[in-house]
């Protein structure tokens, strides 16, 4: 991160904490009468909830942290129902403090973290005053009041959460949600109405509570299966991409370049942060179907036979069956199955031309032949950066886009001034 991110962060979390300390505040001489039996079962659960929260990874942007998540809500939900907005204030203070501390977490977490509850909780509690009928809970007459406080909390929640990572990244807000994995927020509804649950249950038969630890239990599970499959089903594919990369010492890290490009063309060109994100996790296994290519063709240092050309042309159809099935990856199959094609149609597999080609594609295209020319092959040499830069110009309108050679254009005369000694150019990261 750098220096000018970490004070606007800094500040960030300043202000927050500035926010909530009035509602903290106003829920201090509440606590005397708060240490109770039931507060404490409350407070204990609360605390062991938000030990262990998971964290749902951006979409398409690897391991970088997005929304937290964690069972805990339910529980703060329940509090305002249960002991009204000043002790329910008082509770997430206090066991999201205890959460962070258990975990580890710095200071300045855990001001951001503590003081981003105390709103949400405050600010929920006093929708559900204003909406909610006098007197103990019930559904039939409540349900305005769990309704306004469920989406005041939860978009609050929301709000502050994606507003720490989008300074976090250096990205604004819009592209941080673009990218945010929305099943989480399916996810995360579901625990409102178990809050709700909880406060009925517990009002009536305090013990008859233990009954929605299981549910909530299984919840958490489904957050972290979630987080993890997707998480590891990356990684799985991007470390056999580099593998496959990795079998020729030619095409070493070609897959990472290639996403590198791509990710630079789709900024110049305008592109919403999903699209881009989206093609550059293409871009990344690309060549994935490479894996049914034996070395005698890999290396091969001549020409290709007409049946292995044939052979050849499979491989971004092979990567497709790999694939398909794979929700991750769903909107990206078609970007890996055209990468081939070309602009005027003459390409493989399906001989797309012009628009029918998905501009992902397209843009994975120019990234891909660019790297590829400024490499060596068993075949040929490297070209230099400007002669490969005049082939794609040349090929514009032809194998490639001119939308998008144009915008490489762009991005390599962002790039030329860090050219290195080995002839290619180092991506400003």
């Amino acid at each position: 991160m750098s220096d000018a991110s970490t004070r606007l962060l800094t500040l960030y979390v300043s202000l927050t904490s500035l926010v909530a300390l009035p509602f903290l505040v106003n829920a201090l001489p509440a606590l005397p009468g708060v240490l109770t039996p039931s507060f404490l079962f409350f407070w204990f659960f609360t605390s062991v909830a938000e030990k262990w929260p998971v964290t749902m990874p951006l979409r398409n942007l690897g391991d970088q942290e997005g929304q937290a998540v964690a069972v805990s809500t339910a529980f703060y939900f329940a509090a305002i129902i249960v002991f009204g907005t000043d002790t329910a204030v008082l509770m997430a203070a206090l066991a999201v403090c205890t959460g962070e501390i258990l975990r580890g977490k710095s200071f300045m977490k855990t001001v951001f973290n503590v003081s981003q509850y105390v709103i949400c909780t405050a600010a929920a509690g006093r929708a559900y005053e204003l909406f909610a009928a006098p007197g103990p809970f019930m559904l039939a007459e409540d349900w305005p009041g769990l309704l306004a406080a469920a989406l005041v909390f939860m978009g609050l929640n929301v709000f502050f959460t994606l507003g720490a990572v989008s300074l976090s990244l250096g990205r604004s807000l819009i592209e941080i949600w673009q990218m945010t994995n929305k099943t989480v927020v399916v996810h995360d509804i579901a625990l409102y109405p178990l809050g709700a649950m909880a406060a009925f249950v517990y009002q009536r038969e305090p013990l008859a509570i233990a009954l929605l630890f299981l549910p909530l239990l299984i919840i958490h599970y489904a957050f972290r299966t979630f987080s993890n499959l997707q998480v590891e089903t990356r990684k799985v594919l991007e470390a056999l991409a580099d593998s496959i990369d990795m079998r020729d010492g030619y095409t070493y890290r070609h897959s990472q370049r290639v996403a590198e490009w791509a990710e630079r063309i789709g900024e110049a060109m305008g592109l919403q942060a999903e699209d881009t994100s989206l093609i550059v996790s293409a871009a990344r296994i690309h060549d994935l179907g490479k894996v049914s290519w034996d070395n005698d063709i890999l290396a091969k240092p001549g020409p290709l036979t007409p049946e292995e050309w044939e052979f050849v042309k499979r491989h971004p159809l092979v990567a497709v069956d790999m694939l398909k099935d794979l929700s991750l990856y769903r909107d990206g199959v078609p970007l890996i199955r055209h990468h081939h094609e070309r602009y005027d149609g003459r390409g493989y597999p399906d001989g797309l031309k012009g628009e029918e080609i998905p501009l992902g594609a397209r843009i994975i295209t120019v990234a891909d032949a660019y790297d590829a020319m400024t490499t060596d092959r068993p075949y040929r040499g490297a070209c230099s950066p400007n002669e490969a830069l005049e082939r794609l110009r040349e090929g514009a309108g032809a194998q490639f886009d001119p939308k998008v050679v144009e915008a490489f254009c762009q991005v390599w005369a962002a790039e030329e001034k860090s050219l290195e000694p080995s002839g290619q150019l180092r991506l400003a990261r």
